[in-house]
């Protein structure tokens, strides 16, 4: 799973009241993980530090983790306190800002913008956020165990027909594929290179996966910079699976949107949680 996971609170609506904190990442097909989930009393210092310090033995704290958040003041404490070395993204209620926050962030968020994924799972839940506390989360566990075994299942097979990256990566792709054809590239060495399209001018490292259009480096699939920087490096490739475009796209294109890592992600089973468990 990429390393982008949005936190939130919402409150339950059943006889006890309380707050749901929940933390959720987004698969590369866009659909919600989640990652934990805690039933407190309010949304307070103490709670969020609760959260992140339980969160903190799932998801461990390292430079390339990304927090997303909305502007909550306890949010911000915890991770403060608890995520020394994350990077912690506050959204704001301006696109603009998100955007420029996007492009100049110096984690990597991929193509997650927002804490929308949480408010998606909040979503999930409406009229069970009345239920008993054992009764929601028993809900949650199957409701997500379902869609982790069709997930499960949709990779399995993509892995038998031996594809090598997801659906919505492989369309992705194949956009860019398509674009490509505009641009012109002038090889400056081996890795690098000069990609000209109309009167926009773009640098292409291969070996650092990165381009100055910034496309390559967020969300780590080739840009059309890249893919004609990497026909011109390897054209024999290009030539030999004009519809496939060739191995060497796959190869710098990273592992979280392979079949296998995506299968990989979901191969945990979920199980029902006993009345025992609580007590």
């Amino acid at each position: 799973m990429r390393k982008v996971i949005a936190v939130d609170g919402t409150h339950l609506k059943g006889k006890y009241r309380g707050v749901l904190l929940t933390a959720v990442a987004q698969d590369v097909e866009n659909h919600v993980f989640p990652v934990t989930c805690c039933v407190v009393d309010s949304e307070c210092d103490a709670s969020w530090n609760y959260f992140f310090q339980q969160l903190v033995d799932i998801v461990p704290n390292s430079l390339d983790l990304c927090i997303i958040s909305d502007r909550h003041l306890s949010i911000k404490k915890a991770i403060r306190d608890v995520y020394t070395n994350a990077y912690h993204c506050v959204c704001t209620r301006h696109l603009c800002e998100r955007m420029r926050g996007r492009a100049f962030f110096p984690g990597n968020r991929f193509k997650v913008l927002t804490p929308n994924i949480v408010e998606s799972f909040n979503s999930m839940f409406l009229v069970e956020k009345e239920f008993p506390i054992t009764a929601f989360f028993n809900d949650i566990n199957m409701r997500f165990a379902t869609k982790f075994n069709e997930r499960r299942t949709l990779a399995k097979n993509l892995l038998l027909l031996n594809k090598r990256v997801m659906p919505r990566a492989e369309s992705r792709i194949r956009k860019r594929m398509e674009a490509s054809k505009k641009v012109v590239v002038i090889g400056v060495n081996e890795n690098k290179y000069t990609a000209c399209e109309h009167d926009n001018h773009a640098t292409v490292n291969l070996s650092t996966m990165s381009c100055s259009c910034r496309v390559f480096d967020v969300d780590k699939l080739p840009c059309p910079h890249a893919i004609a920087a990497l026909s011109k490096r390897y054209p024999d490739t290009f030539k030999r699976y004009p519809d496939t475009f060739g191995a060497s796209v796959y190869n710098h294109s990273s592992t979280y949107y392979s079949a296998d890592a995506y299968h990989k992600a979901y191969e945990g089973d979920i199980v029902q949680i006993s009345h025992e468990m609580y007590l």
